[in-house]
């Protein structure tokens, strides 16, 4: 579990270098605003937040506060956050605000099209998306079963989250206290290992015919029924598998945890080439992306 903080311009003028000694091991700043009849507008402390995160190896993500209703402007912000990425690399995820009451009229449904329409644009420029509410909103304005293949970052001021479904970043309070920065400010735990899922990316592997170009962060469907393994490919952990008596080599193929079935959507975190073979890494496991000139997952 790692300690973190998301600021914006109402923290002011942050002291990057006292943050980054009071043990805070990310930082989530806010990039801006993106509006449905207005102008879209970048925080005036964004380019400042960023740099210094990056001067000081602290890591780092953004976020972006919606009021968009409908589909085209929910898309230009999309590509406006993008424009505002342009040159950067990013720790984190770019995660979509979702808490604008003036927004709920258009319903759950539309609300919850909108931010896979955001997440789409974001993953197309290959960075992770992630949604970002409170916990009333995830259960009832928001249609979880569908943004399930973004990673959440839930918020929930109390002594635990009491969300029942799954999230990688608890937002615990909102009245922080940490040296570099005057007043309060919102403070989060992060469980799942973003920054080393997100650092270890690897763009896709070529000369394999017929690779499908995974995308980490990106939800796919199996084609057939798969085996999930404990690693990558049948001789995981096993140095010398050519020398294993023929019991040994059969234990080696029986590192199986579980039988996925066709049509199951399984969620890329990482990209591994074996031989001619390519081997993607699921939550429950290991399974076959590219073998034997075959596409599994797509």
């Amino acid at each position: 579990m790692k300690k973190g903080i998301d600021v914006s311009k109402w923290q002011g003028q942050i002291n990057w270098e006292q943050v980054k000694a009071s043990c805070v091991e990310f930082a989530i700043i806010r990039l801006g605003e993106i509006y449905q009849n207005d102008t879209n507008y970048v925080d005036t402390y964004f380019e400042r937040n960023y740099s210094e995160c990056k001067r000081l190896g602290i890591p780092v993500g953004v976020y972006v506060y919606t009021y968009c209703k409908s589909e085209d402007k929910i898309k230009e912000g999309a590509n406006f956050v993008l424009s505002h990425l342009q040159g950067k690399t990013l720790d984190l995820p770019v995660y979509l605000d979702l808490e604008e009451k003036r927004i709920l009229e258009i319903g759950k449904d539309q609300i919850t099209n909108l931010a896979c329409q955001f997440g789409n644009i974001i993953e197309k420029a290959e960075l992770w998306c992630g949604i970002y509410a409170n916990l009333n909103w995830i259960r009832n304005y928001l249609n979880m079963n569908i943004l399930k293949r973004f990673t959440l970052w839930i918020a929930q001021y109390n002594k635990e989250c009491t969300y029942e479904g799954s999230y990688d970043i608890w937002q615990y309070s909102s009245s922080g206290q940490v040296a570099g920065i005057n007043g309060n400010v919102d403070m989060n735990y992060m469980y799942r290992d973003l920054i080393s899922e997100i650092g270890k990316y690897k763009k896709p592997v070529e000369n394999v015919d017929n690779f499908v170009n995974y995308i980490v962060g990106k939800t796919y469907k199996l084609q057939e029924d798969m085996n999930v393994r404990t690693g990558a490919g049948t001789n995981y952990r096993i140095k010398n598998y050519l020398e294993l008596t023929k019991d040994g080599k059969k234990h080696a193929y029986k590192q199986i945890k579980a039988v996925l079935k066709k049509g199951t959507d399984v969620t890329v975190l990482g990209v591994y080439k074996i031989g001619n073979n390519i081997w993607v890494k699921i939550p429950s496991g290991y399974i076959a992306g590219y073998y034997n000139g075959q596409t599994y997952v797509k």
